[in-house]
């Protein structure tokens, strides 16, 4: 059996919209992310020790960059298209967002007091 044959198995889970991977699906990947955590929330007494947020924020940019070539290599493929689930998905909280409005703008008119003229 050559590695064709087998089916690839991805260390993070794709994300349904938006650019980027979610939250680790296996042992290696979850071994990274707390590695990466780690490193990341580890480079704060960096900010205490040097003073400038520049380094800090020049640590966390490195480690976070180091993480995403590991996404990229060991990830599903990035997707430029949104699915149809993730569109329903949209429509729906819409629909309900626009029933909140709609019913917040009635409730809104039914408590206002009437204005009385002077």
């Amino acid at each position: 059996m050559n590695g064709d044959d087998r089916k690839k198995t991805y260390w993070f889970e794709p994300h349904i919209t938006g650019f980027g991977w979610g939250l680790p699906r296996c042992w290696q990947g979850w071994i990274v992310f707390w590695i990466y955590m780690t490193l990341a929330l580890g480079s704060i007494p960096l900010f205490f020790i040097t003073g400038s947020v520049w380094v800090l924020f020049g640590n966390i940019a490195l480690w976070t960059t180091v993480m995403a070539v590991i996404c990229w290599r060991k990830g599903p493929p990035i997707r430029t298209e949104v699915s149809e689930e993730a569109f329903q998905s949209l429509r729906e909280a819409a629909k309900r967002g626009e029933e909140l409005i709609k019913a917040k703008k009635t409730h809104v008119k039914k408590t206002e007091p009437a204005k009385q003229g002077h």
